[in-house]
């Protein structure tokens, strides 16, 4: 395998452990942050099981849990605003071979920029990209103050309001409408009281009309307090994005991951998740390639396996945003009595085998699996022979929008060597049939690309 020469825009937590996965392959990377010194925003952070996972095909699992001080897995509880017990996720850890845990942001910055930094990549910091030439066989980035860094592959991977992606398209916009309250309180806090003490022994949620409350315990550290000035936290907006056309730019050698790409709401709980699986996929994607000329085809693969995956999981935490906020009433209701059967959800219709395939969104059964146990070194591997991907067709119902856990009928849309599998909702109509004929075409390209390149 060659050994690529890899510039990562973007000093965060998905830029930091993009440098872990493509440094120990043995690429030489570097990361350019613009700021004076790397630095984090926010509380604690769940690491779930899929990125667990992601963690021990490194090498890494184990001082991760050290670096969140993880005494077990995380526990969470949900409960609405009255205090009546809904659903407790513990009796799935289980189902899924790895934990979940919870570290808080700072902590898992340092222990990336120690993984990072021993694997082999460098760190620059007050290095602010401010465009990209791309006229040549090797992009360049250009930084403020003129200096030009070229590099066989450029990364963005600078977070929901990325610098690069603008330069990608400066016409896509950030979805901003949630505002969160952020706050760190001391653990101490909470032990003098005896009816706050339970709460430091699991994440908990509470849902209530329009607005809801978050609780993660996290390491009860002195150190960990003297990063957070509460000062400087007042309001935080959350953002999303919606889908890109594409993740690559035109030279083929430029791609977004992580928040860049697809910044998702924080509701799926698998922000962090899905560009640690994106640094892997790309890795591995990587690892294919037999040189340079190659590369284009490597990142045209890495955006194919990954773009389904993503949009499912960002629609994910679109609907909770909404399930956990609903208004006292008959929605709520259902809505209860459905999360209570939660912590059955992959016991039933599920071998314990990964789910590669796309389910639908809760009360799918295998949505949870899917998300939960995926495996993205397996993912790849198997996708590399195959040349049907499963695309996302969405179904608009009266009450919400799914995506089709219900298949009556498999389509097929022929072009020209290709054809893509589509799975169709319930019901079949003119409507649905002509919403496939409308799929878009850069995804059938994208998969076209692959099938010459990997058959």
């Amino acid at each position: 395998m060659p050994s690529f020469n890899i510039l990562i825009v973007g000093g965060g937590l998905g830029g930091l452990a993009t440098a872990v996965s493509l440094s120990k392959p043995g690429h030489h990377v570097t990361v350019l942050e613009s700021t004076s010194k790397l630095q984090t925003i926010g509380g604690g952070i769940t690491i779930p099981s899929n990125s667990m996972r992601c963690w021990d095909y490194l090498g890494l699992r184990e001082r991760l849990r050290e670096a969140a001080d993880a005494k077990g897995p995380e526990r969470r509880s949900f409960l609405r605003y009255t205090g009546e017990f809904v659903c407790d996720t513990a009796s799935r850890e289980k189902l899924y071979k790895y934990d979940s845990i919870v570290v808080h942001r700072a902590a898992l910055q340092q222990f990336l920029v120690q993984a990072a930094t021993e694997a082999g990549a460098e760190i620059k910091v007050n290095m602010r990209v401010i465009g990209l030439d791309e006229s040549g066989t090797s992009p360049v980035a250009i930084i403020k103050g003129g200096q030009r860094i070229e590099a066989d592959i450029i990364i963005g991977a600078d977070g929901a309001k990325s610098m690069m992606r603008t330069l990608l398209d400066p016409k896509i916009q950030l979805k901003s409408s949630i505002n969160i309250y952020r706050a760190v309180i001391p653990g101490a806090t909470f032990r003098r009281d005896p009816e706050l003490a339970p709460l430091l022994d699991r994440s908990t949620i509470w849902w209530g009309p329009h607005r809801c409350i978050v609780g993660i315990p996290v390491q009860d550290r002195n150190k960990m307090m003297e990063l957070v000035n509460p000062d400087d936290l007042l309001v935080w907006k959350l953002n999303s994005l919606p889908a890109l056309d594409t993740w690559v730019f035109r030279n083929g050698k430029v791609v977004l991951l992580g928040d860049s790409a697809h910044a998702m709401l924080p509701f799926s709980g698998q922000g962090h998740a899905m560009a640690i699986e994106d640094s892997i996929c790309l890795a591995e994607c990587l690892a294919r390639a037999k040189s340079t000329s190659d590369i284009p085809k490597a990142l045209e693969m890495f955006e194919t396996i990954r773009k389904p995956r993503t949009m499912l999981v960002s629609e994910f935490g679109e609907s909770m945003a909404h399930t956990w906020q609903l208004p006292d009433g008959e929605e709520q209701r259902k809505r209860d009595e459905l999360f209570k059967k939660m912590p059955y959800f992959g016991t039933s219709n599920w071998d314990g085998k990964h789910v590669d395939e796309l389910p639908g969104l809760p009360p799918d059964p295998l949505y949870f699996p899917y998300m939960l146990a995926h495996d993205v070194v397996d993912f790849v591997s198997e996708n590399s022979r195959i040349t049907k991907q499963p695309l996302i067709v969405r179904r608009q119902t009266d009450d919400s929008t799914h995506f089709g856990p219900r298949v009556q009928g498999n389509y097929f849309l022929e072009d020209t060597d290709l054809s893509c599998y589509f799975k169709l909702a319930a019901q079949p109509s003119a409507s649905s049939e002509e919403a496939v004929m409308k799929a878009p075409l850069a995804a059938v390209q994208s998969l076209r690309a692959v099938k010459s390149y990997w058959s």
